[in-house]
């Protein structure tokens, strides 16, 4: 997608375009929905996780969820995707 093309975010994978279509990093247009299709990562990937550290967590909960229907963040959140491989020291 071109940044300048954006209107606004419909939600975090996807975009409210101002015009033009959405390609994939090969240039090819993008026909289905983000759901429906076989991720590319071949040429770039971005990877978002939902918790890096206790740390980085506890600053999360301090700004809430940001679609913003839920204000607190609970452990409970933090246990099921801490995911790290490298335990916390």
């Amino acid at each position: 997608m071109n940044p300048r093309k954006v209107f606004s975010m419909i939600g975090c994978h996807e975009v409210a375009r101002i015009s033009g279509y959405t390609a994939d990093s090969h240039g090819n247009l993008v026909k289905q929905n983000f759901r429906e299709r076989e991720p590319q990562q071949d040429v770039i990937r971005i990877n978002h996780y939902a918790v890096r550290s206790y740390e980085e967590f506890v600053e999360k909960q301090s700004r809430g969820r940001a679609a913003g229907r839920t204000r607190f963040i609970t452990m409970e959140y933090f246990n099921r995707y801490d995911l790290n491989d490298i335990k916390d020291e």
